[in-house]
């Protein structure tokens, strides 16, 4: 009876690890390592992939770059408009001028060599109601020219017997003319009342004449050959010494030639008479020079003009008080007409009368 029973079938119950040894654990290990490898399903990775980032991250991050360059485009933008507007800003001067008549703020153009630098702002009385001040704005591009002796002056219609001058402001109005200058740098000036005289750098021929009386001359009077203007007397002053005057001309570059080392000069001002038993007589170069002065010169007869050199900027030359002092054909023309504390040397010339005077 024994024999007939069905024996129960017992799973093998592990021993405990702690009766285990160490060689068949790791044994075991490596069977289950092995078992499990062979039983992936299909289509598994034998090595786990690395998560790849989903649209909401990449929406994410999209966001985060663009909100943190836009401050740094908008302060690189703001900075060039800071520096650009430093770079372009206007220089604001004060010129200080005997009256205002003729000026506007806000219309009335500062201009240098007929292109505009700047306009006048602001007009205030000065200090103790002694002249006006003009606020002017510069340009940036003008502003190496404000220097210690930079010119200012108002340009307007101007009519005298030698001319008229500022025709254009007749449409226009009035301007400041600037002439650049030398010197350190300023903000602060004193315009001239009338334009100042043409610079030695100018084209044409500067000279300086010497007399002992200045007459009745004074800046833009004429200078004359033939009774044709071919210039006009820019300033005077008194020389080193106090002797005597200083007179310097201008000769507009086409008559240049016309001067040499013999020409001569005389106050031609006024009217000159003379007479003797037969009447009188009287000699005027011009309407021009008998109301505002003027000055004369002429070119000694048959003098030799190839023998010559080219008078150049800065030459001086002594200015007679008459034709007659200046003519050497004349019994009484001589150098002893000289201007006190000259030093000129006498000229050399052939002349009809004279042939080598020296």
């Amino acid at each position: 009876m024994e024999q007939n029973k069905t024996p129960e079938f017992v799973s093998p119950v592990p021993e405990s690890d702690g009766n285990k040894s160490t060689p068949e654990l790791l044994a075991g290990d490596s069977q289950e390592q092995e078992i499990s490898n062979a039983v992936t399903l299909p289509g598994d990775s034998q090595e786990t992939p690395e998560a790849l980032p989903t649209e909401a991250d990449l929406v994410r991050q999209s966001r985060f770059s663009i909100i943190w360059l836009l401050p740094i485009v908008a302060l690189a933008i703001g900075g060039w408009l800071l520096y650009n507007n430093f770079i372009e800003r206007d220089y604001i001067v004060q010129i200080q001028f005997e009256s205002g008549a003729g000026l506007m703020a806000g219309k009335t153009q500062i201009k240098h060599k007929g292109v505009i630098i700047g306009e006048i702002k602001k007009l205030s009385l000065g200090d103790n109601l002694k002249g006006v001040v003009a606020t002017a704005s510069i340009s940036r591009t003008a502003g190496a020219a404000l220097r210690q002796s930079t010119q200012f002056w108002i340009v307007e219609p101007r009519i005298s017997l030698l001319g008229i001058s500022g025709l254009e402001t007749l449409v226009s109005g009035s301007y400041i003319e600037m002439r650049a200058g030398q010197g350190e740098p300023t903000f602060d000036f004193i315009a001239l009342s009338s334009p100042p005289p043409i610079l030695d750098t100018e084209p044409g021929l500067h000279l300086i004449l010497k007399t002992a009386n200045l007459g009745s001359i004074r800046p833009g009077s004429p200078v004359l050959y033939r009774k044709v203007v071919v210039g006009s007397v820019q300033s005077y002053d008194f020389n080193s010494d106090n002797t005597g005057v200083d007179v310097k001309v201008h000769i507009q570059s086409e008559f240049a030639h016309l001067v040499t080392p013999c020409s001569r000069f005389w106050n031609s001002s006024g009217i000159t008479l003379s007479g003797d038993l037969g009447g009188l007589t009287f000699q005027a170069e011009s309407l021009a020079s008998i109301i505002a002065g003027g000055i004369s010169f002429f070119n000694p007869a048959n003098e030799s003009r190839k023998a010559l050199k080219q008078c150049s900027n800065g030459d001086t030359f002594i200015l007679y008080e008459d034709y007659k002092s200046a003519d050497p054909e004349f019994p009484s023309a001589s150098d002893s007409n000289r201007p006190p504390g000259s030093s000129l040397p006498k000229p050399k010339c052939f002349t009809k009368a004279l042939r080598w005077v020296s």
